[in-house]
């Protein structure tokens, strides 16, 4: 947060309600901490810059005033007094990313009384619209941001701890938000985590479950696997099946080259019809494909 090219810490005070930041010394041994006031209630927070000026700004929930406090970071590890934004009722968790896709930090937090997230869009200069609020499950209490549906923009899932649900909100691709799908987990999901866990180039959720003493893993069914017959080096993976892919396929059937097969993917790039080999007919396939106006390729994630 300071510049120094080391990892400093910020901590939310419950009942300061303050956020604390301390500074690393360059060998983890920490400054006494420096104290911000913010709103009541502070729970959870996030750092991302928030502003467009390269360095890191606080962002953080407060679950009894019903608001966020945005810092400003003033590039030196010191922040700018509090701004506070609304929020549904009783803000329990905060994520950050770029929801409109505009490039900079939006805001979204799950409000567990008002059962709902609100997204807050940024105007690119850390200075956010009034918030937008989206149905989740029954007492919602942590949100994160991912792209679930394989589509390249940023989706929502809210933990609800009432109902044993995990919500996933998928986004329109401009910040608004579809109905939420929900998926049951254990009991009380407190906490949530993204990230591709197993291997097939989505992303998976992670719940942590407090009455229930366990983690949830959902496994994302979304594929994203690349197009079947997109071959050729180069221009592998650029989505569109040409001269190139078919030469590729050529030096596949014919001459023992390189099938690439990507992790987690169930095929090989070159076998489009899905006979488990790349022999002539996926030749003859992609060549109609490319050349002939034929059909595209099978959907590589297909049994």
């Amino acid at each position: 947060m300071d510049g120094d090219n080391d990892i400093d810490l910020a901590v939310v005070c419950l009942n300061g309600p303050y956020v604390a930041v301390l500074k690393n010394n360059g060998s983890a041994a920490f400054a006494a901490a420096m104290n911000y006031l913010v709103g009541s209630g502070a729970v959870s927070i996030a750092g991302t810059d928030l502003d467009a000026d390269n360095d890191t700004d606080l962002a953080e929930a407060n679950a009894y005033s019903d608001n966020v406090s945005v810092l400003k970071n003033n590039g030196n590890g010191t922040f700018a007094a509090a701004v506070n934004y609304p929020t549904g009722d009783s803000p329990f968790s905060i994520a950050a990313a770029d929801l409109d896709g505009d490039g900079d930090a939006d805001l979204a937090t799950a409000n567990a009384v008002g059962a709902n997230v609100s997204v807050l869009k940024n105007n690119a200069n850390g200075i956010f619209a009034a918030a937008v609020n989206y149905p989740a499950g029954i007492d919602p209490r942590s949100v994160v941001a991912a792209d679930f549906d394989g589509d390249g923009d940023a989706d929502l899932a809210a933990g609800n701890c009432s109902n044993a649900t995990v919500s996933v909100l998928s986004n329109a691709g401009n910040g608004t938000f579809a109905a939420p799908v929900s998926f049951a987990c254990g009991n009380q999901p407190r906490c949530a985590a993204a990230a591709d866990l197993d291997g097939d180039h989505d992303s998976d959720l992670a719940v942590a479950n407090s009455f229930s003493g366990n983690v949830s893993v959902l496994i994302n069914c979304t594929c994203n696997c690349p197009k079947q017959g997109d071959i050729a080096t180069p221009p592998n993976g650029d989505g569109v099946i040409d001269v190139f892919d078919v030469i590729g396929a050529i030096d596949i059937a014919f001459s023992g080259g390189p099938d690439p097969q990507d992790p987690g993917c169930p095929k090989t790039r070159g076998d489009v019809d899905n006979n488990s080999v790349t022999d002539v007919f996926d030749v003859i396939y992609l060549i109609a494909t490319a050349f002939g106006g034929g059909p595209n390729p099978i959907d590589p994630c297909a049994p």
